[in-house]
């Protein structure tokens, strides 16, 4: 797993790392955490859309109320996290690990790609936008 400065930030202070990502960094530029493990981190609330999370190690993470629009989250490991009221809109969750994830009021549409194309997600009581 790969440990970079923008993880460690994250990790540490979500409110500090949403205004970064908005202001510092600049809207709208990807931000590349890929192979990354942020496994049991807070990170509710945090800005992660179009992020590029490929494999990165999610597992029992609070992502709560998550901005992950448009996210990467090709083979990510998020079993047991919570993606309670996540925004999964355009997200790519193909080959993720979503054993146990709570999706419970995560935001979709038809554009969020899931690990299998019968991924029932009506049974995970998420809201399509």
């Amino acid at each position: 797993m790969m440990e970079n400065k923008q993880a460690n930030s994250l990790k540490s202070d979500v409110r500090g790392w949403n205004v970064w990502r908005n202001t510092i960094y600049g809207e709208g530029k990807p931000i590349e955490l890929s192979f990354t493990d942020l496994s049991r981190a807070n990170l509710c609330g945090a800005d992660l859309h179009d992020a590029r999370l490929r494999y990165a190690r999610l597992e029992q993470a609070d992502l709560h109320g998550a901005d992950l629009r448009g996210a990467d989250l090709t083979g990510a490991d998020l079993s047991r996290a919570d993606l309670t009221g996540a925004d999964l809109i355009g997200a790519d969750l193909r080959e993720a690990n979503l054993t146990d994830a709570d999706l419970r009021e995560a935001k979709v549409n038809e554009h969020t790609k899931w690990p299998t194309a019968d991924f029932d997600f009506a049974a995970l009581g998420v809201t399509t936008a």
